[in-house]
């Protein structure tokens, strides 16, 4: 292995929504400019509308926002000021799930204390993305007032706290990208406005009724995950979503459907090695079932089978430039100690994990 720790780049706010946001867009302002200009270049790439037209379909889903949780609202209105951005630049960059094609994106995992060494729950995955963002993301602490759970996240900077993390009431996520024939026209709640809706609730139930209460016009995947040793997978796609449970205390997910929702599944055939990762991944932590720890999923995250294209993903040098991926950030979790272990920048063979704790 090569390269060793690198100091991650960590942002801590608190108090109401907006003053949160506003902390959080003041102390990341550089990361958060780079990737509103990032994304809105990427969006023009893939979905071929420009700025103007970007701005304006933000404008129409702050609604949206506003109707899944006002106070979701407000944070991203503080992350603009405090940025020095505007609101509809900020709500582009929480909606670039919507506006922009996926490219092949992440492997994820949850195990069950049955499965562990330490009967802990543990919950991961390697996200897989652009190499432009390898130096805009941060790992987030939020300390909100209102009785709401703190947070410990990774996300890109200007991204509203939610995404891959856990809470303080033992909730974990992981998130992948899907693709059916029901997505698509008008954005409505975005996705990453329902990923912080999850690791707002206090109650694996709670964090259930997050994910699917919202209309959404993309699909997507939750692996939601609680200490108390149960997990499930959320297969969420337009007026419909699908489950999955553990099987021996083993969960995973990549790039495609898994449950039997009925949708058409356009994403495995746009990205074959989902179904090579998602394998791969299940028969790593099979081999271990009662004694995983995290080691053991540090070892399965750097995997090289099927290489570029592997859990651990790497750049395909015959890619255009513009549709590169790689393994950006991995990240695990022990929801009982509430501690994240951190590569950042990926791919996690070529660096140390870093530890942090929501508590410290």
């Amino acid at each position: 292995m090569k390269g060793g720790k690198v100091d991650l780049p960590i942002v801590s706010i608190e108090g109401k929504a907006y003053d949160r946001g506003y902390r959080y867009g003041r102390q990341a302002r550089e990361g958060v400019k780079a990737n509103v200009d990032i994304y809105l270049e990427l969006i023009r790439c893939f979905s071929g509308i420009d700025r103007d037209e970007i701005i304006e379909e933000a404008r129409g889903i702050i609604p949206a926002i506003e109707g899944y949780d006002p106070d979701i609202m407000e944070e991203i209105r503080g992350i603009s000021e405090g940025a020095g951005l505007g609101i509809e630049e900020i709500v582009a960059l929480n909606a670039r799930y919507e506006l922009m094609f996926l490219r092949r994106a992440c492997t994820s995992f949850a195990v069950t204390p049955d499965a562990t060494s330490s009967g802990h729950t543990l919950v991961g995955q390697n996200w897989d993305w652009s190499p432009s963002l390898r130096d805009t993301c941060v790992v987030l602490k939020i300390r909100q007032d209102g009785g709401r759970p703190s947070i410990l996240c990774f996300t890109e900077a200007g991204i509203i706290g939610g995404k891959i993390g856990l809470n303080s009431a033992g909730i974990a996520l992981c998130i992948n990208g899907l693709l059916s024939d029901r997505d698509g026209g008008r954005t409505k709640t975005p996705f990453f406005v329902v990923c912080r809706g999850i690791l707002d609730s206090k109650s694996l139930s709670e964090a259930i009724e997050s994910a699917t209460r919202a209309e959404m016009s993309r699909s997507a995947n939750c692996v939601i995950a609680h200490a108390g040793g149960e997990a499930i997978d959320l297969e969420v796609a337009p007026h419909d979503f699908g489950w999955i449970y553990p099987e021996n205390g083993i969960l995973v997910h990549s790039n495609h459907f898994e449950s039997r929702l009925g949708v058409k599944d356009i994403g495995k055939r746009r990205w074959p090695d989902t179904l090579v990762r998602y394998g791969r991944i299940r028969g790593l932590l099979r081999k271990r079932v009662g004694s995983v720890d995290v080691e053991t999923l540090k070892q399965a995250l750097r995997d090289h089978f099927n290489w570029p294209h592997s859990i651990c993903h790497h750049i395909d040098e015959r890619a255009n430039e513009s549709k590169q991926s790689m393994t950006v950030a991995s990240i695990i979790m022990d929801l009982n100690d509430r501690r994240m272990h951190v590569v950042y920048p990926g791919p996690p063979c070529m660096s140390e994990y870093e530890a942090v704790s929501l508590g410290a």
